[in-house]
């Protein structure tokens, strides 16, 4: 029902709106309530391109940074993955040679010792860096959020204008 007296009233306005723009572009004068009519009719206009601008905009860079922040992820995912293999390969061959090798492991042990380290230095780096990723990916979708929440302010405002626009034209309909 609702619905129903928001497309009339949707209707009521656009006829009215069409009858100003016909008599401005008669050459007619308006007047002070039929100019201010016109003036919020073309700011509503306005703000429904620079809306759907805005919510195109933020759904194409949302797909961009999405796009980046999965193929950033994956190459990371990627180099883990080759480091792990090339640690668990490194480990079998340190194996191997410490069992061939044994009477030198006294000798060799500190530079072992320190290139695994490295080596764990290099995977703290790594999960850091996977970590900075995650701290980035929540930011853009908090960004996100007040982005959607700020749209759905400029809906409500559409709303009130819109049911303002209704009175007014009540208003004026009353008016003889």
């Amino acid at each position: 029902m609702a619905e129903i007296s928001i497309d009339v009233a949707s209707q009521l306005i656009s006829n009215y709106i069409k009858m100003v723009i016909d008599k401005a572009t008669q050459g007619k004068k308006l007047s002070n309530q039929e100019y201010l009519i016109l003036l919020v009719y073309y700011n509503i206009m306005y703000t429904d391109k620079r809306f759907a601008e805005l919510k195109d905009y933020t759904d194409k860079r949302y797909i961009e940074l999405k796009d980046y922040v999965d193929k950033r992820f994956e190459e990371l995912k990627g180099y883990v993955d080759k480091r792990f293999e090339d640690i668990d390969r490194r480990f079998v061959e340190m194996k191997d040679y410490l069992d061939k090798r044994f009477q030198e492991v006294d000798k060799r042990f500190e530079s072992l010792e320190n290139e695994i380290k490295e080596l764990r230095n290099e995977i703290n780096d790594i999960k850091a860096r996977l970590s900075a990723l995650e701290t980035r990916v929540a930011t853009i979708e908090t960004r996100l959020n007040n982005m959607e929440k700020e749209i759905a302010d400029l809906k409500d405002l559409m709303k009130q204008m819109l049911a303002l626009m209704t009175q007014l034209v009540s208003v004026l309909a009353k008016k003889p």
